[in-house]
């Protein structure tokens, strides 16, 4: 697998969402830069002695997911929760597996970037799901993020803040994956 420069993943993202303009373009540069000074794009090698990250392809994705939320002024507890994410293996009730995640008798889960890519190269409809969950008595509202498949029968997050005695969700926002990552998965081909 190839690693990309903030500079090449900003190009990648630019083309997969068709931005021509200079100043979109400009942006998209210094939104991807931000997230790599910041931590949030994981993976970084350094490869000079300036200190240019190289990052791995999975990262091409997870910056696009995370400018797309940048553009609408999500801050830094929400990207953190998506970086998490990313990473986090999905704990779900067998049902709730995408085709794409299923073999013979065995399921498997590469973390959730790594399926959410894997399903919209495979057709599925994967998004990221960000909710918020209203606050108990005793216990502050949390911001939960998780990428999953979006056809997956049953459960919104509402039946697990029920168990842990909290109101429903008062924020649900779900970014689709699907045709963002088919475009940048394009592109990726395209250069390689």
């Amino acid at each position: 697998m190839t690693d990309y420069t903030v500079t090449e993943i900003s190009h990648l993202i630019c083309e997969a969402d068709g931005l021509t303009d200079r100043e979109d373009m400009k942006i998209t540069h210094e939104r991807v830069r931000h997230l790599a000074k910041r931590g949030f794009l994981n993976n970084g090698q350094a490869i000079d002695e300036r200190g240019t990250l190289v990052f791995p392809e999975a990262e091409v994705f997870h910056a696009a997911v995370l400018c797309d939320l940048l553009s609408i002024d999500m801050g830094a507890p929400v990207l953190r929760k998506v970086t998490e994410a990313a990473e986090a293996l999905p704990l779900l009730d067998v049902d709730q597996w995408a085709p794409s995640q299923r073999g013979d008798e065995l399921r498997r889960s590469f973390g959730g970037l790594l399926d959410a890519i894997r399903g919209a190269a495979a057709g599925e409809r994967w998004g990221l799901t960000i909710r918020q969950e209203q606050p108990g008595r005793s216990v502050p509202a949390q911001v939960h993020a998780a990428f999953g498949w979006l056809d997956a029968p049953g459960g919104n997050g509402d039946d697990v803040a029920a168990i842990l005695g909290r109101k429903p969700n008062r924020l649900r926002v779900v970014l689709e994956l699907t045709e963002l990552f088919t475009a940048i998965s394009g592109r990726l081909k395209a250069e390689g």
